[in-house]
C-alpha cells in the first residue's frame, strides 16, 4: 500500500487510465493512498487548483502515469498438473 506523509502532484505526464480510452495529458494529484483527482495541466484542472505549498511536486513530463500491473504468474497445465511443460 502506498503511504505518502504529503500530497503529491505527477505533473504534465501522459495517463493510461485503464478504462480502455486514448492516453491524455494530465496532472495526478495523489492524498495518501488515494488519487485525489486527475486534470488537464493546461486548463481548469488538478493542476490548477489541487497543486500548491503543501503538495510535493513531481514532473513526470515525457513519462507514462498508469495503473499499477498485476502480474498473476498462472501456469495452464491443461489437465496434466504434475508436467512443467
Amino acid at each position: 500500500m502506498l503511504s505518502i506523509d504529503k500530497p503529491l502532484l505527477l505533473q504534465g505526464g501522459t495517463v493510461i487510465d485503464g478504462r480502455g480510452g486514448p492516453p491524455f495529458r494530465a496532472d495526478v494529484a495523489i492524498v495518501g493512498d488515494r488519487i485525489a483527482g486527475v486534470g488537464d495541466p493546461f486548463g481548469e484542472g488538478v493542476g490548477q487548483g489541487v497543486g500548491g505549498p503543501d503538495y510535493q511536486v513531481i514532473d513526470v513530463a515525457g513519462c507514462t502515469v498508469m495503473p499499477g500491473l498485476i502480474d498473476a504468474h498462472c501456469h495452464v497445465t491443461f489437465g496434466e498438473p504434475s508436467s512443467n511443460d
